[in-house]
């Protein structure tokens, strides 16, 4: 099959045209500008901006987002560390204890717990229209 497609008119006159043509790139007026324009950016300024800038371990700590983002980062981290020295804290913990602690023998709930939050919530949502077609179109229970 591969030696089909490669000797077909289509495939050697298009590899023919694209062996021409770099050959005849340099040549060209477009090859030409597209050289002249390389050189000239090696010694422009925004080369030397671009260089500046790029200079540190990671160019993106420079910007607003990255400072931004690392002050949104550490406030949070703070704020996780006062909830955590709460009641409301340890009474969660507590309650998540409990609950494992009750459902460890538990065939159910052990399949249950198997899935994640987020994927308990994406199940939600791609359930959410079948379900609600199977109680207000099939069953008729406009209440609910």
């Amino acid at each position: 099959m591969a030696e089909w497609i490669q000797n077909s008119l289509i495939i050697r006159l298009l590899s023919a045209f694209i062996a021409a043509w770099r050959r005849w790139w340099h040549w060209s007026a477009i090859g030409r500008a597209c050289a002249w324009l390389g050189r000239a950016y090696d010694s422009s300024l925004s080369c030397r901006l671009w260089q500046v800038l790029g200079r540190g371990a990671n160019a993106a700590e420079n910007s607003v987002y990255y400072r931004f983002m690392a002050l949104l980062r550490r406030g949070t981290e703070t704020l996780g560390d006062i909830f955590r020295q709460g009641l409301i804290w340890r009474f969660l913990q507590a309650v998540a204890a409990c609950y494992k602690r009750l459902s460890a023998n538990s065939r159910i709930l052990t399949l249950i717990n198997r899935l994640s939050a987020r994927q308990w919530l994406l199940l939600a949502f791609a359930w959410y229209l079948p379900l609600e077609f199977l109680i207000r179109d099939t069953l008729h229970l406009y209440a609910l």
